[in-house]
């Protein structure tokens, strides 16, 4: 994730987990059906490990491609959390949480595409440092997405969250519920990193404000625009796919 190109990594951290986890969830909820019981510590321990481990490795990460390459392992916790859920709930859950997911990361990847060196693996979150002043589009850009993966209100990514919690705890899975919990506040302390350095740092000495497109402003607002819409109004996909 660190060395390759970062429209590469944002396909990896996005689709790629996206794709093995519907697999995952057909798999278990629909081809092994009624043995699923045997299976359930398992899932259990994939989700737990998914979440800890992703999250807790996340923090101590100084690349913010490696940050949110991490923070995809935790985000795949999330999304595996609804196979123990099941149904049609646990179908929406993973429905509303991956395209959330997706669109917040893929809004924070491509503004690391332009905001930092192509293909540089000595990149480091102080690259970031005044980055709202630098390009108001890219720090708030860069904003809305890490607020919605750290799932603050009223952002899709924290009623993503919102939903897989309560469904995994109206099923019973207290224990898991925790763990979830205490990853999302992992999650948070690294994710506000790049808020704080887009806005509560001054940029580097010598560093110069960046330019981009038009083409690149639209692609910016129109994903935040689909962040902020599917918080407001978390109804929109279960209407768009009834």
């Amino acid at each position: 994730y660190e060395g390759a190109p970062t429209p590469f990594t944002a396909f990896m951290s996005t689709l790629v987990k996206i794709f093995a986890t519907a697999a995952s969830f057909k798999l278990f909820t629909v081809i092994i059906g009624n043995a699923m019981v045997d299976k359930l510590m398992i899932v259990m321990a994939i989700v737990a490990m998914s979440m800890l481990i992703g999250n807790i490795l996340g923090a101590f990460q100084k690349n913010p491609k490696r940050v949110l390459a991490y923070s995809s392992i935790g985000h795949a916790g999330f999304m595996l959390l609804t196979i123990l859920i099941a149904g049609g709930l646990g179908f929406q859950a993973l429905l509303y949480y991956s395209i959330t997911y997706s669109i917040a990361s893929l809004l924070a990847f491509y503004v690391l595409h332009l905001a930092l060196p192509m293909n540089d693996t000595e990149v480091k979150l102080s690259d970031l440092n005044g980055l709202g002043k630098r390009n108001p589009w890219l720090g708030f850009g860069l904003t809305v997405a890490v607020l919605s993966m750290a799932g603050i209100p009223p952002l899709s990514g924290f009623f993503a969250k919102y939903f897989v919690f309560i469904a995994a705890y109206d099923k019973g899975y207290y224990a898991i519920v925790l763990i979830a919990i205490i990853s999302s506040v992992i999650g948070a302390y690294y994710y506000l990193k790049f808020a704080i350095a887009a806005y509560g740092k001054n940029k580097e000495l010598g560093v110069e404000d960046i330019e981009i497109s038009f083409l690149d402003k639209m692609t910016i607002l129109l994903l935040v625009s689909l962040i902020v819409g599917l918080g407001i109004f978390p109804d929109l996909l279960a209407m768009l796919f009834v």
